[in-house]
């Protein structure tokens, strides 16, 4: 019993910790904000991280959701050789080097010809 408290104790504050708010306007802008935002008379009203309170109308507001998380860069066993490919573009893009790639067809293949059913050609009578 006092395990189960001792571990709901510590649980508790971890799970309680919101994640930051982001509004996403239709002009590409995008706040991260304090608290949920108020809706007021077809209005949001809202408080970013930096302490300012704005006030938008709801037609200008594109999403309202959860900011997004970082997403990490992965990292390559070099001793694997299934990620050797992903290894050299990724030395390649730090030493700032193109790969050549071969270019695509100027021109479509031919397309096969079709065969032609045969005609039966007369056989010429023997002479006797």
């Amino acid at each position: 019993m006092l395990w189960t408290l001792l571990l709901l104790s510590l649980w508790l504050p971890q799970a309680a910790t919101p994640q930051p708010t982001r509004i996403l306007m239709k002009d590409g802008t995008s706040y991260l904000l304090k608290e949920p935002p108020q809706f007021k008379g077809g209005r949001i009203v809202f408080t970013t991280v930096d302490g300012s309170v704005l006030s938008v109308k709801q037609d200008d507001v594109q999403s309202i959701g959860m900011a997004p998380k970082p997403t990490s860069t992965p990292s390559y066993d070099i001793e694997d050789s299934r990620a050797l490919g992903a290894i050299t573009r990724d030395e390649r893009n730090r030493a700032g080097k193109t790969a050549e790639i071969a270019p695509k067809p100027t021109h479509k293949p031919a397309a096969t010809p079709k065969k032609r059913a045969r005609t039966p050609t007369p056989t010429p009578k023997p002479k006797t």
